[in-house]
C-alpha cells in the first residue's frame, strides 16, 4: 500500500480543491484525483486499495467515495491511460522490422504410388437422377 511511501505531495489547495468536489458529488468529482496520485498508481493500485488512499488523503469518509461512481471513473480513466500508453510505447519503441531469414524450402517428392493403400481411399457416388 502506497499511503505511507507517497513521495509527491501535493499543495494544500489542491487537496482543499479535491475535497470539495468529491463532497459537493456534482459532475467532474474525480477530476483532480490524477494529480493527487503518481499514474503508475491509478493504472496498477486495485481499486478498492485507490478508493481507500483516496479517503484517506482527502481525509473524508470511504462512503463519500461513491464505490459506482468511482469505479466507473477509474474503468475510463485507465481505459483512456492505457491507450495512450501503448501509443506511446509504439512510438519510443520504433526499430526497423528486420526481414525474416530466407526459408530453405525442399524440392517436391511426390509419394511412390507401390506406397498406397488402396483400402484407405474413398470412392465418392453421387445419386443420379433419371
Amino acid at each position: 500500500m502506497y499511503i505511507c511511501s507517497m513521495a509527491f505531495e501535493p499543495p494544500s489547495t489542491l487537496l482543499t480543491q479535491a475535497r470539495e468536489n468529491l463532497v459537493a458529488g456534482c459532475y467532474g468529482q474525480f477530476d483532480l484525483i490524477p494529480a493527487l496520485f503518481p499514474l503508475s498508481i491509478l493504472l496498477h493500485e486495485k481499486p478498492r486499495q485507490l478508493r481507500r488512499m483516496i479517503a484517506v488523503k482527502l481525509d473524508v469518509p470511504l462512503e463519500q467515495v461513491r464505490y459506482r461512481t468511482f469505479i466507473s471513473w477509474l474503468a475510463r480513466f485507465r481505459a483512456r491511460h492505457a491507450s495512450m500508453t501503448a501509443q506511446q510505447a509504439l512510438a519510443m519503441n520504433m526499430t526497423p522490422v528486420q526481414p525474416a531469414p530466407p526459408v530453405d524450402w525442399k524440392a517436391f517428392q511426390a509419394s511412390a504410388p507401390e506406397r498406397r493403400n488402396p483400402e484407405s481411399d474413398v470412392l465418392l457416388s453421387f445419386p443420379t437422377y433419371d
